[in-house]
């Protein structure tokens, strides 16, 4: 750790009022350092690990390198953000990039989350075994709850509880 960030985590604790002693003091300091420390290992570990277009990752590994969210989740999220997409091309329906959003209470809440935010994200499409592909990012272009986008949809992918098509198009990141 360098002198700087020493300093930084160490004046921290002096600048609290509620630090009645100095041995309150330097245990805070400690756990200061130490969950820096993993925050630094976690910012190193995604600096190295830099995904690539083609490459293909777990789930565990996409949780790690996009900072949280569920491995379950086709629209992983923390904190009212959506921070990647892992689709199956099982469904995928037609040459333009979508996703397919089905009937469930949770996977709706997903799909708004993600076309309220309107930022990019990294989208990955499932492959054998338990690797995810990178695709690259995209965000959204538009959504549609139009019946007959819905019923084209079910019909190209042979999904029948559709309730939206959110079509995405290439950030350019």
């Amino acid at each position: 750790m360098s002198l700087r960030v020493r300093e930084f985590v160490c004046k921290l604790p002096r600048e609290h009022a509620n630090t009645r002693t100095r041995e309150h003091a330097n245990t805070r300091t400690n756990t200061l350092i130490r969950n820096f420390k993993r925050v630094a290992v976690l910012v190193v570990y995604n600096v190295y690990k830099v995904m690539k277009k083609g490459g293909c990752y777990t789930r565990q590994e996409i949780r790690e390198l996009v900072g949280g969210g569920s491995v379950h989740d086709y629209l992983p999220h923390e904190k009212g953000r959506v921070l990647c997409a892992c689709l199956s091309q099982e469904y995928f329906a037609g040459e333009r990039m979508v996703i397919l959003v089905g009937s469930g209470p949770g996977v709706q809440a997903e799909a708004e989350i993600f076309c309220a935010q309107g930022t990019a994200v990294p989208v990955f499409f499932k492959k054998a075994g338990h690797l995810w592909e990178y695709a690259g990012m995209y965000k959204k272009e538009s959504f549609s709850d139009d019946p007959e986008v819905i019923t084209e949809y079910e019909k190209s992918s042979g999904r029948m509880n559709l309730t939206g098509v959110i079509f995405l198009k290439d950030a350019g990141i």
